[in-house]
């Protein structure tokens, strides 16, 4: 039996299509087997679709989400703006970026209730999530967030990923290079956070302050590359790694 455990997770289903075509390839794979929803997020629906259609067994997380970090592709919380003022800017989005909460902290309770009906949306859409994790690492900026967060995810039956602290992987998703180079130094379980997409219209347009449009859509198609290649199977075998999911956590 394996010592060594990767759990792969792709992150933004939901974000557009092209991003849900590509976590929907990955996860037919059968390597990676956790991903992380965006239920406020424009293409949620046809998220749902594309998970509900893979027949083998996938860890559905709640991928929390309070901010919209892309220029001019933004989305709103789930609740009316009206409900949680404190969680939206002038014109009714998430704002852009996550750190804009140090310097302005919402209201608790508005996050709080967001937090629940993005797990609710989840889970009135027909899936069932088994953990949470947070778009951005909010609390990372905000760790006063963490714990009132922990409690409610903890309630609502759920693994925290916050909590759950798992070291995270060495190599990455860029290429499978990369990827087998940290395999060797890997010992017990460890994290791989990745961002398949196809490189796409929709994915072109997309860019921010750390990023002009155009890279994330390169990086995020790479990603999908590698996590598709049929070659990455039998390179987790020959360093005696088993691919895991949040389930298998739990």
């Amino acid at each position: 039996m394996s010592n060594k455990w990767l759990l792969i997770r792709a992150d933004d289903a939901g974000l557009n299509n092209e991003t849900n075509r590509g976590i929907a390839a990955v996860l037919r794979t059968g390597v990676t087997r956790s991903v992380g929803v965006m239920a406020c997020a424009p293409a949620f629906k046809d998220a749902v679709k594309r998970i509900q259609s893979i027949p083998s067994r996938i860890s559905v997380g709640v991928h929390l989400t309070l901010n919209a970090e892309w220029t001019g592709y933004r989305w709103k919380p789930l609740l009316p703006g009206s409900e949680v003022p404190s969680l939206v800017d002038d014109d009714g989005f998430l704002p852009r970026n996550h750190q804009l909460y140090v310097s302005r902290p919402p209201s608790i309770d508005h996050v709080l209730a967001e937090v629940r009906a993005q797990i609710a949306a989840v889970r009135s859409a027909g899936l069932a999530p088994c953990y949470v994790d947070e778009h951005m690492v909010f609390t990372a900026a905000s760790p006063w967030l963490f714990d009132p967060i922990r409690e409610v995810v903890e309630k609502s039956g759920l693994l925290y990923d916050r909590a759950l602290a798992l070291p995270h992987f060495s190599g990455d998703g860029s290429s499978l290079e990369t990827l087998g180079a940290g395999l060797p130094a890997l010992a017990g379980k460890a994290l791989l956070v990745a961002h398949p997409a196809e490189d796409g219209r929709l994915m072109r347009r997309l860019g921010h302050d750390r990023a002009p449009p155009g890279v994330r859509a390169r990086e995020r198609a790479a990603e999908l590359s590698t996590l598709t290649d049929p070659r990455l199977p039998d390179l987790l075998a020959e360093n005696d790694v088993e691919a895991i999911g949040y389930s298998d956590l739990s």
